[in-house]
């Protein structure tokens, strides 16, 4: 068996990025943005997010200041957008929610504020 490696550094050259779940002017559009903090809050600027729903999918990597944003809509039927988290360190991806109608979502990976990941 092969042990477990972490996840990442990922190479912002060679990956697609999706910022556009649907274009621009798209009826009931929105960005979502927030930012990704590390135990100690500070930024991670190599993480990769990416948001799944019916609509379609989106993926960004994070900034050097840990930003990152997804244009979307609101989900039909559900109430929040499914997130995964990739970043250094991690062995598996982490998964959360950003719940409808949030345009900022902040994803702190550990500590006192820990997002709420949940099991897949």
């Amino acid at each position: 068996m092969t042990p477990s490696q972490t996840i990442g550094p990922f190479f912002a050259h060679a990956l697609f990025q999706n910022h556009h779940v649907v274009p621009e002017g798209a009826p009931g559009a929105f960005w979502i943005r927030g930012r990704v903090f590390d135990g100690a809050g500070e930024p991670v600027p190599d993480a990769m997010i990416e948001t799944w729903q019916e609509e379609g999918f989106g993926r960004c990597l994070t900034d050097a200041q840990g930003h990152w944003g997804v244009h979307t809509v609101a989900p039909a039927g559900c109430d929040f957008i499914a997130v995964s988290v990739f970043a250094r360190g991690l062995l598996r991806r982490l998964v959360t929610r950003i719940p409808m109608p949030a345009t900022d979502f902040d994803i702190v990976l550990q500590g006192e504020n820990e997002t709420t990941f949940y099991e897949y």
